[in-house]
This record gives C-alpha cells, sequence and structure tokens, in this order.
C-alpha cells in the first residue's frame, strides 16, 4: 500500500532508495555528533576534576601546616563533628574517583598511599566507607586516564574502533 502511494506521487523504487540511503547517512551522521559531544562533556568533566584533584594534592602534600589550617566540620550525612575537616569531606566525590583511578594502575606493589599526611587519617578510618577504596581489577582505568590526554576526537574513535 505504501509503495503504492508513492508511486502515485511520482516517486519510483530509485527514489524510494535514495531517500532510504539519505535517511540512513543523516541518522550514522546524527549517532557521530552525539557520541562526539558525549565524550566532550566527559572529557571536559574528568579534566577538571583531575586539575582540581592535582592542586589539592599540591596544597596538601606540600604545605607543612596543613592539617593545622583544616577548620572543624560537620559531615552532613551522618552529622558527626570533627576538629579538622577529614579527608572524605576534604575531597569531593569526583576528586576521590580520580584517586582510585591514578592509584589503581599506580601501587606500590599491594600498596596504596592515601593522599596527605598521614596523621590525618585516624587509626579507625575506614577507607572503603569513606571512599577511598581501590579497585584492584580496575583494568580499563589506565585506559581512562590516557584519554583525557587526547585533544581531538579522532582519537576517540580510533580508541572506540580497538575495543
Amino acid at each position: 500500500m505504501w509503495r503504492e502511494d508513492e508511486k502515485a506521487n511520482g516517486v519510483d523504487d530509485v527514489g524510494i532508495q535514495k531517500i532510504q540511503r539519505e535517511m540512513v547517512a543523516q541518522s550514522v551522521a546524527t549517532t557521530k555528533k552525539v557520541d562526539q559531544l558525549g565524550f566532550s562533556l566527559w572529557h571536559r568533566k574528568w579534566r577538571v576534576a583531575y586539575q582540581s584533584m592535582l592542586q589539592l594534592m599540591k596544597k596538601v602534600n606540600t604545605d607543612p601546616d596543613f592539617l593545622e589550617k583544616l577548620p572543624p566540620a560537620i559531615d552532613p550525612t551522618t552529622g558527626i563533628y570533627y576538629n579538622k575537616v577529614p579527608p572524605h569531606l576534604y575531597f569531593s566525590k569526583t576528586e576521590m574517583a580520580v584517586w582510585r583511578n591514578f592509584t589503581s594502575w599506580n601501587l606500590d606493589g599491594d600498596i596504596a598511599y592515601l593522599p596527605g599526611p598521614a596523621e590525618w587519617y585516624p587509626d579507625d578510618y575506614d577507607t572503603t566507607q569513606h571512599g577511598f577504596h581501590v579497585d584492584l581489577d580496575a583494568g580499563r582505568a589506565y585506559e581512562a586516564w590516557e584519554m583525557l590526554a587526547e585533544e581531538t576526537e579522532h582519537q576517540f574513535q580510533v580508541g572506540l574502533a580497538i575495543r
């Protein structure tokens, strides 16, 4: 029935095939644009998080008076009062994700070094509960890290083709 309507409107089989090819080409182009946009958004978010974490790590690891300068804090989820801002409240969830990524492929044997001075972490500090757990089986973590350095969408497309 559809073909009869098209034929009545003067569209032959060759015209229908041409329209179908154009629709497929447009669909492919749209999918590519969406992928590029998705990558750009991902790249921007994690690049900012990486830069932020670098700045915080420099401050935490080089300032000898770092612990003395920390203000008191109350954990908004538990209501627990801390005399000094604890690590899990000092770093954002995204910054901790950057630390976990870096640490997962940059371990010293089985040892993961927490950010900041050791005195910042009480003996009973639960690193897993507070977001400092490291996934030792994060095989693609290094790939994601490398993608942050990529500047062009072409490199992203090549990376997708390899997988």
